[in-house]
């Protein structure tokens, strides 16, 4: 019975050290694979709901930690995605406010108000009823909040109502647009360029000019569109220029307190950087505003 026994006992031990080496890799599988997995898992549930703010920690050795990188990096993107369209409705119901703020207020209206009354009493019919059109629908488009998006030619409409609704009332200046055709069917964000029409009208021409003149002029080059606005007024300091754009270009995180910083801000969450807008000295003596982004296909 000896060598039965021995056999018996050899077994024993065998059949010990099998079932113990598999409890140890059953554990290193339970702890490489089983842990991070459920990790995953559950790091997916948190962006299921809305958490992205999630990320994978202690990411182990191997495969997994290739899959964590790329959770993190996707959850990151995510992220600011969102951030990037929430910043943008914000900036979009900002640039809305903004507007009527600056259009709908007493001086703008009772000017054209009195426009078309003085008008009316000295018979000109065709002047009161222009006016009576332009005012029309300049506050159609401006008080229209279905769409955060326009083409550039509606766009250009309403500056045309608003450069004309202003030569009315000072004949003071003139303006011409050159824009090339295949641009006008572009989007851009709503109320993008009047705020630079807006900037030349309230400050160019206050000072002694002999007559003033903006010309808007737009042209693709490069895949880079390009929208400037010109004027031959005073025009500014070189150093005020550069303090001016920085304050735009700075104001990215924060709260604006300018049209032409929330045109910039809402050209760059859009567009991407490298969008937005630029100041430069017109060669007429001026400022010249400029507005540029990357055209999408």
């Amino acid at each position: 019975m000896a060598p039965i026994k021995r056999n018996q006992m050899t077994f024993y031990i065998i059949s010990g050290m099998m079932l113990f080496m598999a409890c140890i890799l059953s554990f290193i599988l339970y702890r490489s694979i089983r842990i991070p997995f459920r990790k995953l898992i559950q790091g997916m549930n948190f962006i299921e709901k809305g958490i992205y703010t999630s990320r994978m920690k202690n990411p182990p050795k191997g495969e997994f930690r290739y899959l964590y990188d790329r959770f993190n990096s996707m959850a990151a993107r995510i992220e600011e995605l969102i951030e990037d369209v929430l910043k943008e409705q914000i900036r979009t119901k900002e640039a809305k406010v903004k507007q009527l703020q600056s259009q709908i207020n007493p001086h703008f209206l009772y000017n054209t108000l009195a426009y078309i009354k003085s008008m009316v009493e000295l018979g000109e019919k065709e002047a009161a009823v222009s006016m009576t059109m332009n005012l029309s629908k300049y506050y159609r488009y401006t008080t229209k909040t279905s769409r955060s998006l326009a083409t550039l030619q509606e766009e250009l409409e309403l500056v045309v109502n608003y450069l004309d609704i202003h030569r009315m009332l000072t004949d003071d200046f003139e303006y011409e647009i050159d824009i090339e055709p295949s641009m006008l069917e572009m989007d851009i964000p709503r109320l993008s360029l009047q705020p630079l029409v807006e900037n030349v009208i309230v400050h160019a021409f206050r000072k002694p000019v002999q007559y003033g003149i903006v010309r808007i002029h737009g042209s693709v080059e490069s895949g880079i569109a390009r929208i400037a606005v010109e004027d031959n007024g005073p025009g500014i300091a070189p150093m005020q220029m550069e303090a001016m754009l920085a304050k735009i270009r700075n104001a990215a995180s924060g709260e604006t307190d300018s049209g032409l910083q929330n045109v910039h801000q809402r050209l760059m969450l859009l567009y991407g950087e490298g969008s937005g807008l630029t100041l430069r000295m017109s060669e007429w003596g001026g400022l010249c505003t400029e507005l540029s982004w990357l055209v999408q296909q």
